[in-house]
């Protein structure tokens, strides 16, 4: 794939549309709340391996890592307790567009091979905070991940988000029946 467009810039302004404010890299421990502002799936069924779909999808102008931008997107959080974590959840931002995204030529190559067929994965330099936004480009639309520093294996979460969003895909009807999955199972 070419790269094209204007370099990732760390430390730019955020992006209007970011599902998640300041510090939102943490949402708690396993079952520690039974709902939150905006929570679409109960906090409860939050389990090792599981990210719950707390916000969104939303429509939102603005992708992440790429400098300012007006890009309509959707955008929602998750809640992913890693199969091996220590009981603190990580907050999980992701964004979905149709429109083309150039990508940046400070990106590489995602090591991903857990990916689904059809999928070309980059990530971004790391960010001041730690995070890495991973783009996850498919026929007909672009994933955005924002994967919080010290995220074990991003590439599981990605596969299984990119994976759940193609299935929902085959079965919109309409652009605007695009969605999230509520519940993603992305194992041990």
């Amino acid at each position: 794939m070419e790269t094209a467009g204007s370099p990732s810039l760390p430390g730019s302004p955020s992006v209007t549309g970011s599902p998640a404010g300041a510090g939102a890299a943490m949402v708690g421990a396993a079952g520690g709340a039974t709902s939150a502002p905006g929570t679409v799936a109960p906090l409860e069924s939050l389990r090792p391996g599981r990210a719950l779909l707390v916000q969104g999808a939303r429509a939102v102008k603005g992708l992440p890592g790429l400098g300012r931008n007006a890009l309509p997107a959707l955008a929602g959080e998750y809640s992913y307790l890693p199969a091996k974590s220590g009981g603190a959840a990580l907050a999980v931002s992701v964004w979905y567009t149709r429109e083309p995204v150039p990508v940046p030529p400070a990106w590489s190559a995602a090591p991903c091979e857990k990916r689904p067929a059809g999928y070309a994965a980059w990530a971004s330099p790391p960010e001041p905070d730690g995070s890495v936004v991973w783009a996850l480009q498919a026929q007909g639309f672009t994933l955005f991940i924002r994967a919080p520093g010290g995220m074990a294996d991003p590439c599981a979460f990605a596969s299984v988000f990119a994976e759940r969003v193609s299935f929902f895909e085959r079965y919109a009807e309409r652009p605007e029946d695009s969605s999230f999955p509520a519940v993603l199972e992305i194992g041990p």
